[in-house]
C-alpha cells in the first residue's frame, strides 16, 4: 500500500514540476508579446473561467473517486453503469446550463461595468472554455478514481505543453492579440480532452437509462460542501484581479498579475510539493503512532520550514524586480512594488499545512468557514487600499488575508493538535535573512543577469554558513547527514 502511494506521488509532483516549467516558459513569451493591459485582460479572464467552470463542476469531481469503489465492487445501490453515466450526463449537463447561464449574464449586463470595452466580446468567445474545464476534471477524477496516475500525469503534461506550443505559435506566426491566445487554449485543451475522452470512457457503458437521478442527488450532497471551500479559497486568491480592472484598470491590473505569477512561480515549487508530502505523512503517523509523535513531526516539519522560509521572502524581495524586469522586458516593472507583499502572504499560507495540522486531520469542514472570512478581509481591505495605494494596497491586503487566515487554522488546531510555534527560532531566522538581504543588496557586478546569479549564490552560501554557527538543531541535523 506504502509503495503504491509513493509511486503516485512521485508521478503527481514529476507531472507538477514539468508544468511549472511550462509555466515559466510561457511567462516570458505572454509579458513580451502581449501589451500591460492585455496581459491584465487573460489574467481576469483565466481566473474567472476557473471560478465560474467551479459551478459547473458542483462539487461533483470530489464525488467521482469517493463513488468509484463502492460501484465497482457491486456492493453499493448503483453499478458502475449507474455510475459513469450519471458522471458523464450530470457534469456535462451542470457544465452546459452554467456555461449558457454565463453568457446570458455577459449578455444583460451593460458594457460600462466592465471598465474595457473588449471584455464583454473576450468573455463570449471565451465562455467555451468553462464547460472544455468541467471536460477536463471529469476526465482527471475518472483516472484519479481508477488510479491511473500515470496517464492522469501525461494527460496534465500534455495539456500544458500543447496549449504553450500553441500559443508560441499563434503569437509569433498568426496575431499577437489575445483572441489568439483563447484560440490557441481552446484548439489545444478541447483536442486534448477529445481524445483522452474517446480512450478513458471507449468501453464505458453510458445510456440515458443508466442515469440515476438517485446516484446524482447523493453526488450533489456529498460534492457541494467542498465546492464551497473551492469556491471561497478562489475568492480569497484571486478576487482582487476585479476590484482592480474596476478601480484601475487593465493596464495596473497587469503589473499586478505578472508579479504576482512571478511569486506564484515559486509558491508552486516549494509550498505545494510541501503540502502534497506532508499531509499523507502526518495522517498516517496519526493513524498509526497516535498524537505525541504526530505532534513532534509537524513541529519539527515547522521548524525546517521557517528556516527556508524566511530567507526565500528576503531572496525574492531583493531579486524579484531584476527577475520580473529581465523576463518582462521592463514594461512591468512599476509591478515590482507588490513582490515583497506578495511572495510573504504565500509563505505564510504555506506554514498553514503544519500551524493547522490539526484541522486538516479532525475538522477539514472548518477550512471553508476560516476561508470565507480571510476572503472577506481581504474584498473589503481591497476596497479600501486600492484607491490610496493602488496595487500595492492589494498586496498588502492579501499578506494580511493570508495571515489572518493562518492564524485562525492555527488557533482552532491547537484544540486538536498543539503545535509550539519556535518564536525565537524564527526570530534568528528573520535577523540572518535580512543580514543576507541587506549584505547581498551591495553586489553589483554589471549586468542585471550576472548581478542576479552573484547575489543567488552568495545568499545561499552566506545563509547557510550563518545558520551552521548559530543554529545548533540544523547543525545538529547535518553532521548527522555528513556521517551517514
Amino acid at each position: 500500500m506504502l509503495r503504491n502511494l509513493l509511486v503516485h506521488v512521485s508521478r503527481y509532483s514529476l507531472a507538477g514540476l514539468a508544468g511549472t516549467f511550462a509555466g515559466l516558459i510561457s511567462f516570458p513569451i505572454l509579458t513580451r508579446m502581449l501589451s500591460v493591459g492585455d496581459y491584465g485582460l487573460l489574467s481576469l479572464i483565466i481566473t474567472t473561467i476557473y471560478f465560474i467552470s467551479a459551478f459547473g463542476k458542483a462539487g461533483l469531481q470530489f464525488s467521482i473517486v469517493r463513488y468509484y469503489a463502492e460501484a465497482v465492487s457491486g456492493k453499493g445501490p448503483w453499478s458502475l453503469d449507474n455510475y459513469y453515466s450519471t458522471i458523464v450526463i450530470g457534469m456535462l449537463g451542470t457544465g452546459t446550463l452554467v456555461t449558457l447561464l454565463w453568457l446570458f449574464f455577459v449578455f444583460i449586463l451593460p458594457e460600462s461595468i466592465w471598465n474595457e470595452p473588449r471584455l464583454r466580446g473576450l468573455f463570449i468567445i471565451t465562455a467555451i472554455l468553462v464547460l472544455v474545464e468541467v471536460a477536463i476534471s471529469m476526465i482527471s477524477g475518472i483516472l484519479q478514481a481508477r488510479q491511473l496516475s500515470g496517464w492522469l500525469s501525461i494527460f496534465r503534461v500534455a495539456e500544458r505543453y500543447s496549449i504553450l506550443m500553441l500559443i508560441v505559435f499563434i503569437l509569433y506566426f498568426v496575431s499577437q492579440s489575445l483572441e489568439g491566445v483563447f484560440f490557441a487554449r481552446m484548439t489545444a485543451q478541447i483536442s486534448i480532452i477529445s481524445v483522452l475522452a474517446y480512450f478513458v470512457l471507449r468501453n464505458a457503458p453510458i445510456s440515458l437509462q443508466a442515469f440515476s437521478p438517485s446516484m446524482m442527488k447523493d453526488m450533489l450532497i456529498y460534492g457541494i460542501p467542498l465546492l464551497g471551500n473551492e469556491l471561497v479559497y478562489t475568492i480569497l486568491s484571486l478576487g482582487d484581479r476585479y476590484i482592480i480592472q474596476w478601480q484601475l484598470g487593465s493596464e495596473p491590473l497587469g503589473e499586478y498579475a505578472a508579479a504576482y505569477n512571478l511569486c506564484e512561480y515559486v509558491k508552486m515549487m516549494l509550498v505545494i510539493s510541501l503540502f502534497q508530502a506532508i499531509r499523507p505523512m502526518y495522517f498516517k503517523l496519526w493513524a498509526e503512532k497516535g498524537k505525541a509523535e504526530t505532534q513532534v513531526f509537524v513541529e519539527k516539519s515547522l521548524y525546517f520550514y521557517l528556516l527556508i522560509c524566511f530567507p526565500v521572502v528576503a531572496g525574492v524581495s531583493l531579486i524579484g524586480p531584476a527577475l520580473l524586469t529581465l523576463l518582462t522586458s521592463g514594461k512591468y516593472s512599476e509591478g515590482a512594488v507588490v513582490i515583497p507583499y506578495i511572495i510573504a502572504g504565500l509563505m505564510v499560507y504555506g506554514a498553514h499545512s503544519m500551524l493547522g495540522a490539526g484541522i486538516m486531520i479532525k475538522k477539514s469542514s472548518v477550512l471553508v468557514w476560516i476561508t470565507l472570512a480571510a476572503a472577506i478581509v481581504n474584498i473589503v481591505l481591497n476596497f479600501i487600499l486600492i484607491p490610496y495605494f493602488g496595487i500595492e494596497g492589494a498586496a498588502i491586503a492579501t499578506l494580511l488575508a493570508y495571515l489572518l487566515m493562518t492564524v485562525l487554522e492555527a488557533s482552532y488546531s491547537q484544540k486538536i493538535l498543539p503545535v509550539l510555534f519556535p518564536v525565537m527560532a524564527s526570530v534568528k531566522f528573520i535577523t540572518l535573512s535580512l543580514i543576507m538581504y541587506f549584505l547581498l543588496k551591495q553586489i553589483n557586478v554589471g549586468g542585471i543577469l550576472t548581478t542576479m546569479l552573484v547575489q543567488i549564490l552568495a545568499g545561499g552560501i552566506l545563509y547557510t554558513v550563518m545558520i551552521l554557527i548559530t543554529d545548533k538543531r540544523s547543525r545538529k541535523i547535518i553532521m548527522e547527514r555528513i556521517r551517514y
